[in-house]
């Protein structure tokens, strides 16, 4: 008897190929249609990342000589030589970070958008985790960077009205988690 044979007294069955179907538990019930909030949620995290693909265009039409000044004044603000090869390459680097701090949340939101308006609970744990760190960036952008002021604002706004929608009382029982079933 290999190990792939059956047992004698058991009627060998394959393994599923899906996972099993979400199960709810005896006192849950799925609801019957979507509330509202995730609606709204869902229309907020195309906001955000409709802003962020924004913010990358225009970093994108900045270019890295847009931020040669913002170097140069820096260098020369910390005492340090504002030489051309520096102030090269730390255009070069603010421009490159700018740019990935502009298109992976815009991303991450277009991408997780629709999984959570179809109440995958999975989705909306990655958008929350994602959006603290975001709004951690954007929050300190705010109070030690010299970002724009109303954006920066306007983005945290967003940011907090998404998650204040994906918890609320309304979408809590449509975001169930998956239960293995029996």
């Amino acid at each position: 008897m290999t190990s792939n044979d059956p047992a004698p007294d058991k009627t060998w069955q394959p393994m599923p190929v899906a996972p099993p179907a979400r199960v709810l538990l005896p006192h849950q019930e799925w609801p019957t249609q979507r509330p509202e909030l995730v609606q709204t949620a869902f229309r907020l995290l195309i906001a955000l990342a409709v802003f962020n693909l924004a913010f990358a265009i225009v970093v994108v039409a900045i270019g890295k000589a847009g931020f040669e000044p913002l170097v140069e004044s820096a260098l020369l603000e910390s005492g340090e030589d504002a030489t051309a090869s520096a102030v090269s390459l730390g255009a070069t680097v603010a421009f490159a970070v700018s740019l990935v701090f502009a298109l992976v949340p815009g991303i991450v939101y277009a991408g997780l958008c629709v999984p959570v308006r179809n109440g995958h609970n999975w989705a909306r744990v990655t958008v929350t985790v994602f959006a603290g760190l975001h709004l951690a960036e954007r929050l300190y952008q705010l109070f030690v960077g010299d970002a724009g002021g109303f954006v920066v604002v306007l983005h945290i706004g967003l940011l907090v009205a998404a998650l204040f929608c994906l918890y609320s009382k309304q979408a809590r029982p449509y975001f169930r988690p998956e239960t293995p079933a029996n």
